[in-house]
């Protein structure tokens, strides 16, 4: 039995996986990704809470995935605590913005 993911996709045409491209925002707490996750709720975005990949670093270790492009720019939504949004493909991480 294989078990994929919410980003891994099943490809009936290829009969094989792949991985989606997603969006992984940093946080320097814990608590500062709990509430941009509620965030995206109230904006009603799609967001998922999780532990950050190895590829990325971060202060806390949780981070906040969600697909929906229009989200990166929408800076509110992630609050004074973020750290950065990468865009990932499973294997590589491309800083889209940091917060300095």
């Amino acid at each position: 039995m294989i078990i994929f993911t919410e980003q891994e996709k099943y490809s009936k045409k290829t009969k094989s996986c792949y991985f989606e491209f997603m969006y992984i925002a940093t946080f320097h707490s814990h608590f500062a990704a709990m509430q941009a996750a509620e965030n995206f709720k109230a904006a009603g975005l799609k967001a998922t809470l999780r532990p950050v990949p190895r590829k990325v670093s971060s202060s806390c270790g949780t981070c906040l995935s969600f697909e929906e492009k229009e989200a990166v720019d929408q800076r509110a939504l992630f609050g004074n605590e973020a750290e950065a949004v990468y865009l990932y493909d499973g294997k590589e991480a491309t800083t889209v913005w940091k917060n300095d």
